[in-house]
Formats: C-alpha cells, structure tokens, sequence
C-alpha cells in the first residue's frame, strides 16, 4: 500500500480554513474504510495546524461520540490522521449528513472559527436512492451555513445533475464521480486537494503517489 508522505506546507498562506468530510450514510462497512482512507489522502497533503486548517468529520449516527469536532486540542496533521482511523462513520442519510454539519460541525461551540473558510467535502452513494432532502440541506448550508460543498459520488447509478444540486457552484468544480471504492484513489485526492487549495500541487505527486494516475478504467469523472 503506498503511503505518501506528510507535506505540511501545501496551502502557504491560504491558511485559515475548516474542512469537515463525511462518508455516505449507505456504505458497507468495507466502502467506508476505502473512503476514510481516501479522506487520510486528502488530509495528508493540507497544512493542519492551529492557525491554518482544522478538520472535522461528521460522527456515527449523527451523534456526538465519535466526533472529529474543529476544536481539538491536537489538530496536528499524525493526530488528526490517528483520529480518522478510529471513525467508521454511518450516519443515517446524507440530508442528516448536511444537517449535522450545518448545525453541529460548523458551531463555534465545537471549534469552528469564525473567519475560517469553510469547506464540507461529502461522499453520496448510488445506493441511497432519493436526494430531494439532501438538495433542500445542501442549498441551506450553502446559503445559511456559508459552507462551501464538495461532492464526490460513487457508483454507476448515480445522476450527475443530482449532485449538481448538492455542490456549490461552479458545480464541475465540485463534483467528482468515480465507478466504485476502489476509484477513490491517490489521484481523485490530488483532485480534491487542488479544488481545495489551488497550491496542493506544490509538493507535486509526492502528496498522493504519482502512480495512482487516472486511466480509462479508473471510473473518475466517468459520466
């Protein structure tokens, strides 16, 4: 398994910012650890620290157990990471996903910042079936919430133009597909942590291993 190393530095100066992942409230539990590997991926190539980016993961069930809240006392880059290794997320549905990161993630009671961007990155699976709550959440935590939405689908069902409704705008900025778990790979993450940070590329493929490069069977993009 390759595993990149830690580049720290990736957004200079464009430090302040608080990113929340989620994973898709459908997801066997094999899938959930392929997308919080893929979340360590993208964690690896951001500078957290205090001051710069802090991360956040929205808990099992919605509840407040297993938590990655902003306010950490260590929101340090091997911390956090050790952190996400023990979440095996299973919220209920990705409309309860938005709500709890509109309302719960993002309070300052839990360490959010006030002058921090804020960036929620979701993982939505063909499986679930119906968005329309989803859309309506989405368009409040975009609007209310301020919260910039990254959305990542998966799975061959899936309609683009529904993530579309989810994702803030420019929406192909916003929205990645992949075929599978498997497709959550090295080189989506680059794609996320570039969309994120403009300057993710400036540790070059030592972020996410060059070798996970896309191909016409990678799934990325597909549709």
């Amino acid at each position: 398994t390759f595993t990149p190393p830690l580049c720290p530095t990736v957004c200079g100066d464009a430090a302040l910012v608080d990113i929340v992942f989620a994973t898709s409230p459908v997801a066997a539990a094999k899938s959930t650890r392929r997308s919080m590997a893929f979340f360590k991926k993208v964690a690896r190539g951001l500078d957290i620290a205090d001051g710069k980016v802090h991360i956040g993961m929205v808990p099992k069930e919605c509840d407040s157990v297993d938590a990655v809240d902003l306010k950490e006392a260590e929101q340090k880059q091997n911390a956090v990471l050790e952190k996400l290794d023990t979440i095996l997320a299973n919220q209920q549905s990705t409309a309860s996903v938005l709500r709890y990161m509109r309302e719960a993630s993002f309070a300052e009671k839990n360490g959010a910042r006030q002058k921090a961007k804020r960036i929620g990155v979701i993982i939505v699976d063909d499986a679930e079936g119906s968005l329309a709550d989803a859309k309506r959440q989405a368009r409040v935590a975009r609007r209310e919430g301020d919260i910039e939405l990254f959305i990542i689908g998966v799975g061959k069902k899936i309609k683009r133009k529904e993530l579309y409704a989810l994702a803030t705008r420019p929406v192909k900025q916003h929205v990645f597909l992949v075929r599978n778990y498997k497709a959550l790979g090295g080189w989506v993450a680059k794609k996320v942590q570039k969309a994120i940070c403009p300057h993710a590329d400036s540790c070059g493929d030592r972020l996410t291993g060059a070798r996970d490069s896309p191909t016409k069977d990678s799934g990325v993009g597909w549709r």
